[in-house]
């Protein structure tokens, strides 16, 4: 039986509208800092919208409290809830989700007097603060007493959660012939994008599923659908019915062979990269040459920016620690008088902030492992260098034409057979042996020192992809 659902707050939008979810932002900047809700209450006489004041001044000094609907406004979108995934679903939780915010709070009233209030986090549905009061009084008094403490835990167990990523209610609708396939290609898809944590799926009927899935870096309900529909290749396309908050309608067909688009392999000609498998589960190993992102280098404006080549350099736990083929762009490691720290360097925060955006979707950042510093990508250690390269003429880079554009050095006379006309020289992470020297692979493959300063050496970015 449909349970009709009332929004108190003070200002009303209407539900289809992209982002009609906004918060109070009275007081402080502060606020900015603290946890979203909203606020649903079942009831709609005098003592409901009394109670419901009295809670809400309460909550905004915890919460960030957010504008919805009441209403007929909030019935149609219930409505459709309920004709996606049945009675049985938690429409308190969905409209939850639809406004984006992080918990939601159910206030009953039962026989006019007696009113209960229940918070819950909207990723998980786990009751995080619950209470019961008999009056006016009552509620000021004893409701708000009996949740304080729990309420006040609520910042803890957010940051906890920002570990494992925003949660979004993704709803797939096809057909019942082409269901099952975009059902097996999106479930593979959130999985990555979730980096591999549980998608908790419901599938309704052989046509309508729906997803739960904790995603880092995707910031809004449609950058999710955009990452989605960008890789979705299957040739009966994808498009959005829906998106608001951390909610998301899609409609998938599955007609044709494919699913999303994986790591492309690469067959190189003679004196280029060396041939790779085709990169699954089982395919790769240390030495081979994939293709992960997009970066400028051909030094052509005019064209599109071309695939990256990395070499795996070892296969651990399903994961593969790659680098770029060739030097991708000539950068000083830090300014003069910087001093010569990797973790406050120049260098990295261009990698971190600038690179990875250049050079991967929201779907390929997905599928890179953080390191130790949780940053997506970096440079390689000296060790790390003789490690994985024990011949020093394997160490030896070739510039991409943008990086020599750049100003990257290359030369032709290295000491290495094969080098050619354009050997260069490409940073490390290491320090050198001074405050203003780092280390550096030189174009005979040799470890050494440079100033930071030296404009004229390469990047060849590392990280570690999920397989």
């Amino acid at each position: 039986m449909k349970i009709r659902l009332y929004v108190l707050l003070f200002t009303l939008c209407a539900l289809f509208a992209a982002g009609c979810a906004h918060a109070d932002q009275s007081g402080d900047q502060n606020r900015e800092n603290l946890p979203t809700i909203s606020v649903i209450v079942n009831g709609t006489d005098n003592f409901s919208q009394g109670s419901m004041d009295l809670l809400k001044n309460y909550l905004r000094h915890y919460f960030r409290v957010y504008d919805s609907v009441r209403d007929a406004h909030a019935d149609p979108f219930i409505s459709r809830i309920i004709s996606l995934e049945g009675d049985a679903v938690d429409n308190a939780r969905n409209l939850a989700l639809t406004l984006g915010t992080e918990y939601y709070a159910s206030v009953n009233v039962v026989s006019g007097t007696e009113v209960t209030l229940t918070i819950f986090e909207t990723a998980t549905s786990e009751i995080v603060a619950a209470a019961t009061g008999k009056g006016r009084e009552d509620l000021k008094q004893q409701i708000i007493q009996n949740a304080i403490n729990e309420i006040q835990n609520l910042q803890s167990r957010l940051d906890e959660r920002k570990e494992t990523g925003k949660p979004y209610k993704v709803v797939l609708l096809s057909s019942e012939e082409d269901g099952g396939g975009a059902d097996r290609a999106i479930s593979s898809e959130l999985r990555i994008l979730s980096s591999d944590q549980k998608v908790q799926r419901n599938a309704i009927g052989n046509s309508t599923y729906s997803y739960l899935v904790f995603v880092k870096r995707i910031p809004t309900a449609y950058d999710l659908f955009q990452a989605l529909a960008n890789d979705y290749d299957r040739a009966g396309g994808m498009e959005k019915v829906l998106d608001s908050g951390s909610f998301l309608v899609i409609k998938a067909a599955s007609s044709g062979e494919t699913g999303f688009s994986m790591l492309q392999s690469t067959e190189s000609e003679a004196g280029e990269s060396p041939k790779s498998n085709l990169c699954g589960a089982e395919g790769c190993k240390a030495g081979d040459i994939i293709r992960f992102g997009r970066y400028e280098q051909d030094n052509d404006g005019t064209n599109d920016v071309e695939p990256i080549e990395w070499q795996i350099l070892e296969i651990k736990g399903g994961k593969a620690l790659v680098m770029s083929v060739k030097g991708l762009d000539a950068r000083r490691f830090n300014p003069e008088n910087s001093g010569n720290s990797y973790l406050i360097s120049e260098i990295r925060k261009w990698l971190t902030e600038t690179f990875v955006d250049a050079a991967f979707t929201s779907r390929e950042k997905g599928r890179i492992e953080p390191d130790q510093n949780r940053d997506l990508v970096t440079l390689l250690t000296s060790e790390e260098v003789e490690r994985y390269f024990p011949e020093k003429c394997g160490r030896v880079v070739h510039p991409t034409a943008y990086a020599r554009g750049k100003g990257a050095y290359a030369v032709g006379n290295s000491t290495c057979s094969g080098a050619g006309t354009d050997a260069g020289w490409w940073w490390l992470s290491s320090k050198g042996s001074g405050n203003e020297f780092a280390l550096i692979v030189n174009f005979n493959g040799d470890i050494g020192n440079s100033d930071v300063y030296n404009p004229g050496y390469t990047v060849r970015p590392a990280l570690w992809i999920r397989m």
